[in-house]
């Protein structure tokens, strides 16, 4: 470790860096000026700082500790040299060890090149252990990250959980992994214009009580895509959302996959999604300014059945909301105004508004009933109403039908 952390201790091109201890330590990083790449193993720890602004290359980083890496530039990916394999970074014990990427005035990753992480969490005990989490700190540059995880011979897909402590970017925030994605802290883009993208072939889940059990996760962004096979559920009332899109494709008929969209933001709340297995979910808690929430032209289509709420003001449909199997519940704070689209359940359909309904589209519960509730305004519908049993009506103001 260099004392002087303005100044490197190694300068050169490519640094292959081997240690049965540590290298650097937490307190007092190894500091390098490196034009090439960083192969670097520390058994007990890995503390590197790059202090140029030359962009820190990684070709392979290891340790049963934690690992940190910072950089005054960019953090990227660099493939192995002479083998088709890629650059990575792993945590070698399931029980220790935590990583760490800041990135003062670059990029941690990039489009083409994402920082590949080596998840090694690979059953719930060791899931819920207090190591192999991850942060990244990139707020003046983007943020690309690829989770690895693990095939095991007995199951039909990997085990892996990427653990995200923490992740700040200016703009981007992109992740893969072919296993879980699991937010324990906040997911952040700083800039208004922020998005973030991730995307699971497994489950993506966050940690959160919104009756006051934990410290809720977040998603902070302006718009985020959603995809993952097995389930999401990101339900947090503390995630802050201008536009959500999402996609869930579990293949598995033997359980229903559900996604859950919480929010608590200040702005509007656009939503569009999809969900070939099970139930969708949104809720828009009450949370700052009072925002509506628009089901975008796309609509929601679900399996089994779609639940959308609004305890702070309207919620707008201009799409077909489709419950395949189950029941359809649009709930708002003021008013329901189904602008285009209809509206359809395999059982129950449940409207309700306190200060008027309009329905531009048709209403159809194939097998159960037809209740619209508008507390102290009207209901006005465009098209018909078909319900499998009863039709229930009833507004503090008129019923008209245009």
């Amino acid at each position: 470790a260099n004392a002087d952390t303005t100044k490197a201790a190694i300068n050169g091109k490519n640094l292959y860096i081997d240690a049965n201890g540590t290298l650097g330590t937490a307190d007092k990083n190894m500091t390098v000026n490196l034009t090439g790449i960083l192969s670097a193993t520390g058994v007990d720890g890995v503390y590197i700082s790059q202090i140029s602004n030359n962009p820190l290359y990684v070709q392979a980083v290891s340790s049963k500790g934690d690992i940190s890496l910072q950089a005054a530039g960019d953090i990227l990916s660099s493939d192995v040299e002479g083998s088709m394999a890629q650059g990575y970074i792993r945590n070698e014990d399931t029980d220790e060890g935590n990583i760490y990427l800041k990135s003062a005035h670059g990029s941690v990753g990039s489009a083409d090149s994402a920082i590949r992480i080596f998840n090694s969490s690979q059953d719930e005990d060791k899931e819920e252990k207090d190591a192999n989490k991850v942060t990244v700190d990139a707020e003046n540059g983007d943020v690309y990250l690829e989770g690895v995880s693990t095939q095991v011979a007995s199951v039909a897909k990997p085990e892996g959980v990427l653990k995200l402590a923490s992740v700040k970017a200016n703009t981007i925030i992109n992740i893969t992994d072919n296993g879980s994605v699991k937010l324990l802290g906040a997911v952040v883009t700083k800039d208004a214009a922020g998005s973030t993208s991730i995307d699971a072939k497994d489950k993506l889940y966050q940690v959160y009580d919104n009756n006051g059990g934990v410290v809720n996760s977040s998603l902070q962004t302006n718009a985020a895509e959603l995809k993952a096979v097995h389930g999401i559920d990101l339900g947090s009332k503390d995630n802050k959302l201008g536009t959500v899109a999402f996609a869930n494709t579990d293949s598995d008929t033997t359980a229903s996959s559900h996604v859950l969209i919480g929010n608590g933001g200040s702005s509007k709340l656009n939503v569009k999604g999809s969900n070939t297995d099970g139930a969708i979910a949104l809720h828009n808690y009450v949370g700052g300014a009072a925002n509506d929430v628009k089901i975008l032209a796309e609509g929601l289509q679900a399996k089994t059945q779609i639940e959308v709420i609004n305890d702070e003001s309207a919620v707008e449909i201009n799409g077909p909301l489709t419950a395949q199997q189950g029941s359809l519940q649009v709930s708002a704070k003021t008013k329901l105004d189904n602008i285009a689209g209809d509206l359809k359940a395999g059982q129950n359909v449940l409207l309700e508004s306190q200060t008027g309904t309009v329905l531009q589209g048709k209403v159809e519960a194939v097998a159960g009933k037809v209740t619209i509730n508008s507390e102290t305004g009207d209901i006005e519908t465009h098209d018909s109403i078909t319900a499998g049993t009863d039709t229930v009506l009833h507004a503090g103001g008129s019923i008209d039908n245009q």
